[in-house]
């Protein structure tokens, strides 16, 4: 993954395909792709959704 371009004004967290501002924002991913929200369209080729892993309990915001 190549990042480029002026810093973001806020702390930014990745874990796994998830990208956001706060622990509570990649929980919240990851419940709603387990989940298969809609929000998060289909996986294409008829492959099966792999579940996200759990975080660690070492994830620090």
């Amino acid at each position: 993954m190549l990042l480029g371009g002026e810093p973001l004004p806020h702390k930014t967290l990745l874990w796994w395909n998830f990208v956001d501002k706060s622990k509570a924002g990649i929980e919240k991913s990851i419940e709603d792709w387990n989940n298969g929200h809609e929000c998060l369209g289909d996986v294409a080729g008829g492959m099966h959704r792999l579940p996200s892993p759990p975080l660690p309990d070492s994830f620090k915001e």
